[in-house]
């Protein structure tokens, strides 16, 4: 099955235009060096002369003489000017591998042109192995396609071509391999392009196919396969040639069965092509034309969709003519009747008009029940959520307040009682020095609901326009729509950004995935980069504000160093997003879409702390309630992402059961699945509107995952809504478990993703908003089917998204902290699994829904974690930041903890949970000493719970002085905080289920020994 689905590909003649079609020519040719007679061009528009670096051999070629490159640095560099066409064009040569077989590994270009992000390759890759041409961007793959490697001594014919939509390869003639669907327009011009071998690869394309990432992944395995330093790799090139356009296949054959003068002069004419792909479940198609050759400038060429035998249907759509050739053209076949029609495309040129013959059929399907469903999409304010209440500028929900004072941005967020802004949300602008900010003069609530407020205004900001628009949801998401119109004239702009200014107390903490830190850091500056930048989280341990945005359309100019920064004064802690950052002529509107979501989004359950995942085995039914999710034993292990169980499952088996999906298992039916073309039938069917663009499919080895990411803007979502729907009325399930549920980058246009910049490119963009709603109507079914006890997990991996997770019952995360820079060094969790990534992605105290650990503490992360010793070092963080639901690869060593806490009870209601980072701790560790003196090295905090009449203090010592031994800390208490009453209080170790004695109470000081890097678990009640 082609990853592609094409309802019909037809290559037919167009009369008139066919003949219209110029021959292959020597204006075709921009390039050519046969190294017959030196390693200069034979004929070159630009700069004919070849600089040598290294040292190139002439040796006898497939016909004269050949250009042989033995070591890495041997090259040929060539000026790019005149002798590179980067829209669309053509690379022909001829190669031959002196010493490499097919089965060694190498990355070796024999074609390269660089420039600062943009890479153009036409090489051996070191994986998959292969000779490949494509395109790399910053690091990472656009797209490539590829050949086999031939046998040492052989000589083979690559024709390696690439327009608009489209890369093809050519090998002895014949085409090996065709990718579509991307966007290829190599856009920033290199100085020069090189044959030969480069020294090391470019960093601008990606370590897994130069071989790269092993020096930093497995430096000792890359010094095993010497990477970078292959003994072999010598090849010779011959017959080089570069093209202004894309070749024909007819073009591409006769370059190789002529010498090249020959081909130029043999008359031959590339014919046609015309690609239609249906989009079954979104009713268009789209419409791709190759002419054949380059149209000149003024052609039009138009699509249109007519019944059998003719008849017009009025439905029609261009084909831009671009330097790149034809962009695609979409067709929206809703409003026609189902069934099954015809393409027929004109090209006009001045005012002579010629008709294609009927191209391709295209149908419009019928619609299906999963396509139109509605389920789960009440506009109704959710379970465990209030409703919201908008009157003038001040919208009120749950634990939270926004101000619109005059304004479409909010003036303040009062969160738990607390300002968080130092100043109101805006935005500035500099010119010729001179620094504006945004003046609003209308501004009005538009509507409101209990589930959504809108606010509308205008203003401007120096020579701007602006409109705004925010849209306020019952769960604090706010989703901010801007215009910025400079009116038709001109506007220069040096700077254009926005400004979150917190108050400091209410901003120590700052997190991205990528940061590896959760502290505040002033002065700190970054890129905005999709999936890790575009969503910054900002506040303290128990409240947040989120900044999140989709795309990076209109942030100027592109990979902008300083998009993100922050700053520090001493009334403020300002987070920048900096929209333009160098000089600019704002000439036409544009939009942007940005969100902020204040969190905590609602209160936990009232028993909450008794919620457990497989971390615990002995259940007391009166305080305990399980969550456990299925995973290696549930139906997800058999069709990951396929909701609906097929094949006789049994469907009995998962009545009351919490079972797995994800969105990035799409298409495989289970995960050891080999078969690149085994999908379920829904993907055999709308793969190509449903997948992620660039394509991700990772084939796992046992027991690994066979992957295949959603586009979550696509219509599966519409299809996974549906099936959710039908599973719980089914099955009586009684929950979900998301697994690395994280929406990927997309581009996908068939799904209405990505954008086109300014270069003529498609970008992706990061569809948040789309998988919000996919998780809200998920929320919505499961808890109308178990209103009492149904349960949404979510693993985030660590990139907490607040707008999705609002929509869900667990956060369940700690996996990061499985990834190879972080495995915990000789199982040291106080090193690893450090306070501030508790703070801002564990604890979830900021963001509401109750937090799950998964534990990574397991011999295939580290062998040293199963240690008591270091057991009890997750225990002490898991204990001092209010985390009770622990899952995933556990050691069972757990069970003694739950074991002691219960003779303490957690569970019950009454709990309070008395944290080391409130600024007036109920309980401070305060010093740790031995008797000869102060432990000044190591680290010491203490939190409490309390519940009526006695108080839980933990108190955790890290100490790099490992061979120390036991200090006595004192604990500065708050009785009034702790609940206990003046007068004598007495101390018991919980540990021993308060049967031991551990610590005294002199005055409000609590004196209690603790061990090396380990924690105590003291019971404080009054004496009697």
């Amino acid at each position: 099955m082609n990853a592609l689905r094409v309802l019909t590909l037809s290559i037919v003649a167009i009369p008139g235009l066919a003949t219209s079609v110029s021959a292959l020519d020597r204006q075709d040719l921009l390039f050519h060096a046969s190294f017959d007679k030196s390693f200069d061009a034979d004929f070159a528009v630009g700069d004919r002369t070849a600089k040598m670096e290294g040292k190139v051999e002439s040796v006898p070629g497939h016909a004269g003489q050949a250009a042989r490159f033995a070591s890495k640095g041997d090259l040929l560099r060539f000026a790019t000017a005149g002798n590179m066409s980067l829209p669309q064009g053509a690379i022909s040569l001829l190669v031959c591998e002196m010493d490499t077989t097919s089965e060694q590994r190498i990355w070796n270009p024999y074609f390269q042109l660089r420039s600062e992000s943009q890479v153009l390759n036409l090489a051996r890759l070191w994986q998959p192995i292969g000779i490949y041409g494509g395109k790399w961007e910053n690091g990472a793959k656009v797209g490539m396609v590829g050949a086999e490697v031939g046998a040492p001594h052989t000589w083979r014919h690559i024709v390696f071509t690439w327009r608009q939509h489209e890369l093809r390869m050519f090998c002895d003639g014949k085409l090996v391999a065709t990718e579509c669907n991307q966007d290829f327009v190599f856009s920033q011009p290199g100085g020069t392009f090189t044959l030969g071998r480069p020294s090391r690869p470019t960093e601008l394309a990606d370590g897994f196919h130069t071989g790269e990432h092993l020096l930093k992944d497995a430096p000792q395995k890359a010094v095993e396969m010497r990477i970078g330093k292959e003994p072999y790799g010598a090849y010779a090139l011959d017959e080089v040639a570069i093209f202004n356009r894309a070749l024909s296949a007819e073009e591409a054959s006769e370059v190789h069965e002529r010498p090249l003068a020959q081909a130029l002069t043999s008359g031959v004419k590339g014919q046609p092509r015309i690609l239609v792909v249906n989009y079954a479940s979104s009713a268009k198609a789209r419409v791709d034309c190759d002419p054949g050759t380059r149209l000149p400038e003024g052609t039009t060429v138009v699509a249109e969709v007519v019944k059998p035998g003719g008849v017009a249907t009025g439905l029609r759509t261009p084909l831009s003519l671009t330097p790149g050739g034809l962009d695609y053209g979409y067709l929206d076949l809703k409003t026609l009747p189902p069934g099954k029609y015809e393409v027929l495309v004109t090209a006009r040129q001045g005012a002579r008009e010629m008709r294609r013959s009927a191209a391709a059929t295209v149908e419009r399907v019928a619609p299906e029940e999963w396509m139109t469903n509605t389920y789960g999409n009440e506009d109704v304010v959710l379970p465990g959520f209030e409703p919201l209440k908008a009157q003038g500028p001040t919208v009120t929900l749950w634990g939270r307040t926004y101000r619109f004072d005059n304004a479409f941005l909010p003036t303040q967020v009062v969160n738990q009682g607390q300002a968080m802004l130092a100043r109101p949300v805006n935005w500035f602008l500099s010119v010729d020095g001179n620094t504006q900010s945004l003046q609003v003069d209308t501004v009005r609530l538009v509507s409101s609901s209990p589930t959504r407020a809108v606010y509308e205004g205008k203003g401007r900001l120096g020579g701007l326009i602006v409109n705004g628009r925010t849209t306020v949801e019952y769960d604090g998401f706010m989703k901010c729509e801007m215009t910025f119109d400079s009116g038709g004239a001109p506007a220069p702009v040096e700077r254009l950004w926005m400004e979150l200014a917190f108050a400091p107390a209410q901003c120590v903490n700052l997190f991205h995935p990528t940061r590896r830190t959760g502290l505040w850091t002033a002065d700190w500056k970054s890129p905005l980069t999709l999936q890790t930048t575009n969503v910054l989280t900002l506040g303290t341990p128990d409240v947040c504000l989120q900044w999140l945005t989709e795309s990076d359309e209109h942030y100027f100019p592109r990979g902008n160093l300083e998009a993100l920064q922050t700053l520090e004064t001493p009334e403020a802690r300002v987070l920048r997003t900096i929209v333009v950052g160098a000089p600019k002529q704002i000439s036409k509107p544009f939009h942007l879409t940005f969100a902020l979501h204040a969190g905590p989004v609602r209160p936990r359950p009232v028993d909450w702390r008794g919620w457990t995942l497989n971390g615990r085995r002995y259940l007391d039914p009166a305080k305990h309630t399980s969550v456990r999710y299925h995973y290696f034993d549930g139906w997800w292990c058999r069709a990951p992402g396929d909701l609906i169980p097929r094949e006789g499952f049994p469907l009995e088996q998962l009545k009351d059961r919490i079972d797995g999906t994800s969105m990035h298992f799409g298409g495989f039916r289970h995960f050891e699945e080999k078969d690149p073309q085994k999908r379920l039938p829904e993907w055999e069917k709308y793969e190509s509107e449903w997948e992620r663009i660039p394509r991700m499919i990772n084939l796992g080895t046992a027991p690994g995952w066979c992957e295949q990411y959603v586009d979550t803007n696509s219509t599966w979502g519409q299809w996974h809504i549906y099936n959710c729907h039908r599973l719980f009325q089914l099955t009586g399930m009684r929950g979900l478990y998301y697994d690395d549920w994280m929406p990927p980058v997309s581009m996908n246009p068939a799904a209405g993703s990505g954008y086109v910049d300014e270069t003529g490119v498609r970008r992706p963009i990061y569809p948040i908003f789309s998988q919000r709603e996919l998780h809200r109507r998920v929320y919505a079914i499961v808890h109308k089917a178990r209103p009492k006890d149904g349960v949404v997990i979510i693993h985030t991996a660590s990139s907490i998204l607040l707008p999705i997770v609002s929509f869900c019952d667990i956060i369940y995360d700690g996996e990061i902290l499985g990834w190879v820079d972080l495995v915990p060094p000789e199982g040291d969790y106080f090193q690893t699994y450090r306070n501030d990534l508790f703070q801002t992605i564990f604890a979830c105290r900021q963001y509401g829904p109750v937090p799950g650990f998964h534990d990574m503490t397991c011999s295939a992360y580290s062998p040293a974690a199963l240690k008591m010793s270091n057991q009890r070092k997750l225990w002490a963080m898991l204990l001092t930041h209010d985390i009770h639901a622990q899952g995933g690869f556990t050691s069972g060593q757990e069970e003694l903890r739950y074991f002691w806490l219960d003779a303490f009870d957690l569970t019950d209601p009454q709990v309070k949970f008395h944290p080391y980072w409130s600024p007036n701790p109920a309980a401070k560790a305060v010093r740790g000493y031995w008797p000869n003196g102060d432990d000044k090295l190591a680290r010491l905090w203490a939190v409490a719970y309390t519940k009526p009449g006695k108080a839980l203090i933990i108190i955790v010592r890290d100490s790099p002085n490992n061979y120390s031994g036991p200090i006595t800390v004192e604990v500065q208490l708050d009785r009034k905080q702790l609940g206990l009453p003046l007068g004598p209080l007495h101390c018991t170790d919980l540990e021993s289920l308060c049967r031991a004695t551990k610590g005294v109470v002199e005055g409000d000081l609590l004196k209690v020994p603790v061990e090396v890097d380990d924690f105590a678990a003291v019971v404080v009640t009054p004496k009697k």
